[in-house]
């Protein structure tokens, strides 16, 4: 189920910004309110000591392959929670291949090569792609949550799918 939305259709340039990443604060200390250790030189926020567009550039990568593992989080709980429903398992696969699929022509459309295959905004255009992908993941990820919440449909509604099922175990 586990699909590299960073790998597929960005090209090089992504490639070689992925390849290297400042650290952040962790997100559970900052989700969570909890006090963190004083700040170290790994405790940084990218963004805040980002130097250069390259700099950026791999911050928004950093934080687009944070928020890819929190949707692959999710859709590996939506196969544990809906192991002994292999068919609709194999949908959601085809969905979720289907979502990917979208998403990368979304920010394709959104940044489109020239004529010549050569793309305009300059240096700038990983972090603003990454960033448009990073905020479709996020969206995907709320969207997967709602299959790992018991249904508030009722008895007797016709129309709930396995929704119903979830809720029923």
């Amino acid at each position: 189920m586990r699909t590299h939305i960073l790998s597929a259709a960005l090209g090089v340039a992504v490639g070689l910004v992925l390849s290297a990443g400042l650290e952040t604060q962790p997100a559970s200390a900052k989700d969570k309110g909890q006090k963190s250790a004083p700040k170290k030189a790994q405790e940084v926020r990218c963004w805040d000591t980002a130097a250069s567009q390259f700099d950026l550039n791999q911050c928004a990568a950093k934080d687009t392959q944070e928020v890819e593992s929190e949707m692959n989080e999710v859709l590996d709980k939506i196969a544990v929670a809906y192991k002994e429903h292999p068919t609709f398992m194999k949908h959601m696969r085809r969905s979720q291949e289907a979502w990917m699929n979208w998403m990368l022509l979304e920010v394709s459309a959104h940044y489109p090569a020239d004529a010549e295959g050569g793309y305009s905004w300059g240096s700038v255009r990983p972090m603003c792609q990454l960033g448009l992908q990073a905020g479709f993941i996020v969206e995907r990820t709320q969207e997967l949550q709602s299959w790992l919440s018991p249904s508030d449909r009722e008895e007797g509604e016709v129309c709930g799918g396995i929704f119903q099922m979830y809720g029923a175990r």
